[in-house]
């Protein structure tokens, strides 16, 4: 309960920090001198954790000034999160990794696609499997086809090589 009115900032400097990591490191990558090329994403992305990071910060400093102690209420020990779900989600990205060379990245990344949105849609919710096959499928060859043809990237072709 000590950093309970800390978190958000905990996090916000955590996400500033690894932001600042990500950027010098994209910055040490070299350059072929074209505007997109190895280095747009990660430069993208560590601005985009730069943004987050300090909003983040921002919010944490505003929550921690206005947290009140008294209305903090100290989890059961008896309740546990959902650990069921993480270790099939560890499991399906140990899966997709070692299954991504061998069916490459179309067949695994469909796979692992389907097999995760089963896994995180609520059991409340009826399942509509055909949709996230086809959510898996047409996402997966999307992403594809922005490498190959969008980045001039090659990505695991597998059986469909």
């Amino acid at each position: 309960m000590k950093f309970k009115k800390y978190n958000d900032l905990i996090v916000g400097i955590s996400m500033l920090a690894f932001g600042l990591f990500y950027l010098i490191m994209t910055t040490q990558i070299q350059r072929k001198g074209k505007l997109i090329d190895a280095t747009f994403f990660p430069y993208i992305l560590s601005t985009i954790m730069l943004i987050v990071g300090s909003l983040q910060t921002i919010k944490g400093v505003l929550a921690s000034k206005k947290y009140d102690v008294s209305s903090y209420v100290e989890p059961k020990s008896n309740e546990k999160g959902d650990m069921k779900t993480v270790l099939i989600t560890v499991g399906l990205i140990i899966a997709y990794v070692a299954l991504l060379k061998p069916l490459g990245f179309v067949l695994s990344s469909s796979l692992y696609l389907f097999m995760q949105i089963t896994v995180m849609v609520p059991n409340r919710i009826k399942k509509n499997y055909a949709l996230y096959a086809l959510i898996a499928v047409v996402t997966s060859a999307l992403i594809y086809v922005s490498f190959r043809f969008g980045l001039d990237l090659m990505l695991p072709a597998g059986l469909l090589g």
